[in-house]
């Protein structure tokens, strides 16, 4: 499990790293924004969001709360829940967000289709909200040689084989 914690914080870094921002700078925020973070795993993305805007109600949900930091740890604007998106969603929930963020949730999807999954995440949004999903293109993946000893094709069939089989574990379809 730490090594599973661990690897999130490092892909939250890298990703931020990568983007640059960690909320659109787009998407307008205040102190009066409910926010939604769906597959929340450490809840990494909340915690630094909550460093930003300590008055907005910061909610995450996961299928899990096995990566949750304790309870205690947490700012007291976060609150953390147990919630499958790929389930009907909580009356409760239902147009409650400004703001709801996903990301890397590719592989979860059903059979690749995303549809259901998109519906749950428009049905949490308040009418106008923002919906922020970050998500890798595996299709724009490249491979560069790190010099001239190694053979870019190689590299490149390694990685196609990877992600074949990343995507043949989930159940999904590879083009």
């Amino acid at each position: 499990m730490e090594n599973e914690a661990a690897h999130l914080y490092f892909q939250h870094w890298m990703w931020r790293r990568q983007l640059g921002y960690l909320l659109n700078p787009a998407i307008p925020m205040n102190d009066d924004c409910v926010v939604a973070d769906v597959a929340s795993g450490t809840s990494i993305w909340l915690l630094d969001l909550a460093r930003d805007h300590p008055k907005a109600t910061l909610e995450g949900f996961d299928i899990s709360s096995a990566q949750y930091p304790h309870p205690r740890l947490l700012p007291d604007n976060v609150h953390l829940n147990i919630l499958d998106i790929l389930r009907p969603i909580p009356a409760d929930l239902r147009g409650k967000f400004d703001i709801v963020h996903v990301g890397l949730v590719v592989l979860v999807v059903e059979n690749g289709n995303p549809s259901a999954l998109l519906e749950n995440l428009l049905t949490m949004l308040k009418p106008n909200g923002f919906l922020q999903w970050d998500e890798a293109d595996f299709g724009g993946l490249s491979v560069e040689s790190p010099s001239d000893c190694v053979p870019h094709v190689g590299l490149s069939e390694l990685r196609d084989k990877v992600l074949k089989l990343m995507f043949e574990l989930k159940g999904s379809d590879f083009g």
